[in-house]
């Protein structure tokens, strides 16, 4: 939670830059240059990398693991598929704003001024920053846990060093290993990781 905040602050400051750097003000006396370049490369640059990297897990730390119970006698909710559901409204209402974003910001820079073209995204994404601080007490919020690169490498050394033949993948040496930071559904994972890897790579 935290960290979102501190990377979105950054992005708003970015946004409130960028409008400033692209008024007849600055660009008259040649700031809107250098602006623009501080703005979109230091401040939104950082915000946007930030959040996109904690906010799609953050949002799925929000849905507690496991069966739920319905209203329904005998029929219960499953975290993943809900999981899963979240995700498609996620990613939904990016592309939505990301759609009317196009549609509006170039007609206000038209009608008005690139300075007031990129107010709109500023104030939008200020008011997402208080929509996000007001529910603060409802999330669930778990505390870092270390990095994951930590928890890969040594489940491939492991694997690595428990490698027999037959088998159809190498990362199966270290399915059910005992005693260890991680459990097969972490395995199978890493291993379509690496196909996809692969796929990306070819």
């Amino acid at each position: 939670f935290k960290t979102i905040l501190v990377f979105a602050s950054l992005y708003f400051i970015g946004f409130v830059l960028l409008a400033i750097s692209s008024t007849d003000y600055s660009v008259d006396r040649g700031y809107g240059l250098a602006g623009f370049g501080i703005s979109v490369f230091l401040f939104i640059g950082f915000g946007t990398g930030g959040i996109k990297a904690n906010v799609s897990s953050f949002m799925a730390e929000q849905i507690p693991l496991g069966y739920k119970a319905t209203k329904v006698p005998g029929v219960y909710e499953d975290s993943k598929l809900t999981i899963e559901r979240g995700f498609r409204y996620f990613y939904w209402s990016i592309n939505l704003g990301a759609f009317f974003g196009q549609l509006i910001c170039p007609q206000v820079a038209k009608l008005h001024s690139y300075a007031m073209a990129f107010t709109v995204p500023a104030i939008v994404f200020f008011v997402g920053i208080v929509v996000f601080i007001a529910g603060s007490k409802r999330y669930i919020k778990t505390k870092p846990q270390g990095t994951v690169l930590t928890k890969v490498w040594c489940c491939m050394r492991y694997a690595r060093n428990s490698r027999k033949e037959g088998r159809s993948h190498w990362l199966e040496g270290a399915l059910g290993a005992r005693n260890v930071e991680w459990n097969d559904e972490f395995v199978i994972g890493l291993q379509r990781s690496l196909r996809a890897c692969k796929i990306f790579l070819s």
